[in-house]
């Protein structure tokens, strides 16, 4: 006790000196951690990373440092990320509704697009791609060709059952989204603004929270192992898909409400555990372009085949149905989610028995 009277003020100082170290340290390790492949793969240069981690990482730090201790205890993946899609879908569908009710469908659309357009104007604006070689002692190595890192991840079967299954999952997502609207107006006759708040009060509120939701479960579940989380997203499916194919085919709207609880709280629970996913199984230097991979592979064909092949099996139904047509053919598209169920459960087995070699070894 006597020597921190004595010297308190000196002891003070050396603590403050080595906490400084400390941080720095630790910073510059978390910041080697998250912007490695995206300097790797050339999304950023050096200085850009330096400025993008020396802003956010002080932010992240003062905002969210509580939650540190949390996260390394036992979380993988931060469900919160997930909720923009949720809160765009809300807004859009709400704006949207009473836009084109007012307005027309035309000027509904420009108004929901143009901010995203404006967006990337300010982006491009603002993001300017600079000189590289200013900081490199030496050129760096190219990554790894687009081809090469595709060719790898079809080599592992985890992560083409993982890609498979969420490329599936998409298509059913997005053809639902986009024809469901126009089941509800056809089917129970809402007016378009009336289609735009029901659609985002249950299926955009519901899925922000069945997000936040499948995050946390799927965290506590792949503590276990990742497979675990994964069987997890296999479930889910032979719970809410029947109740969804209920819903289209129930007479009452309040009765078709009541089916659609539960599938769309499950709405949006597959896409945070999946792009986590695809980061945990790439290899350091290939995440970006696998994640780009998989987005291309979920946008492309999930966007561009969904809707297309609900509108097309509904055209084939119309002579036998006719008005109930459409809700036919979403309840038959809705057994799509089965099928990627099953490659969830495949990219489980693979990682269970990717870790039975690993642990043999």
């Amino acid at each position: 006790m006597d020597i921190i009277a004595s010297h308190g003020f000196t002891l003070l100082a050396l603590a403050c000196v080595f906490g400084l170290f400390m941080a720095w340290g630790i910073g510059a390790n978390d910041v080697a951690n998250a912007m490695g492949t995206s300097v790797g793969s050339r999304a950023l240069t050096l200085k850009q990373a330096i400025v993008v981690a020396a802003i956010f990482e002080f932010a992240g730090a003062y905002l969210a440092g509580g939650e540190v201790t949390s996260t390394i205890r036992k979380g993988i993946i931060d469900p919160t990320l997930m909720l923009g899609g949720s809160f765009g879908m809300i807004l859009g569908f709400v704006g949207g509704g009473f836009i084109a009710e007012a307005y027309g469908w035309r000027i509904a659309l420009i108004a929901v697009g143009l901010p995203g357009l404006l967006l990337a104007a300010v982006m491009a604006r603002l993001l300017k791609e600079p000189g590289r070689g200013n900081f490199e002692a030496e050129t760096p190595p190219p990554p790894p060709p687009i081809l090469t890192t595709a060719a790898i991840m079809w080599a592992n079967p985890a992560m083409r059952h993982l890609v498979a299954g969420a490329t599936i999952a998409a298509m059913m997502s997005y053809g639902i989204t986009q024809w469901l609207p126009t089941f509800f107006m056809r089917t129970h006759d809402l007016s378009q603004s009336e289609t735009g708040m029901m659609m985002a009060g249950v299926f955009g509120i519901l899925g922000a929270i069945g997000a936040l939701v499948a995050g946390k479960w799927f965290d506590r579940l792949s503590l276990r192992g990742f497979q675990h989380g994964l069987w997890m997203l296999t479930i889910v499916p032979f719970i809410s898909m029947p109740l969804f194919m209920l819903g289209l085919l129930a007479d009452s709207l309040t009765i078709a409400m009541l089916f659609f609880i539960v599938p769309a709280f499950a709405a949006n629970y597959f896409m945070g555990p999946i792009l986590a996913m695809v980061q945990t199984l790439s290899p350091v230097n290939m995440r970006a372009v696998s994640s780009a991979i998989q987005m291309l592979c979920i946008n492309l064909v999930g966007l561009g085949l969904g809707p297309l092949l609900v509108g097309m099996l509904s055209d084939l139904l119309s002579p036998r149905y006719g008005d109930d047509a459409l809700g036919v053919a979403l309840a038959y598209f809705t057994i799509l989610g089965f099928w990627g169920a099953l490659h969830c459960w495949l990219c489980g087995r693979a990682i269970a028995k990717q870790q039975t070699q690993k642990q043999a070894q």
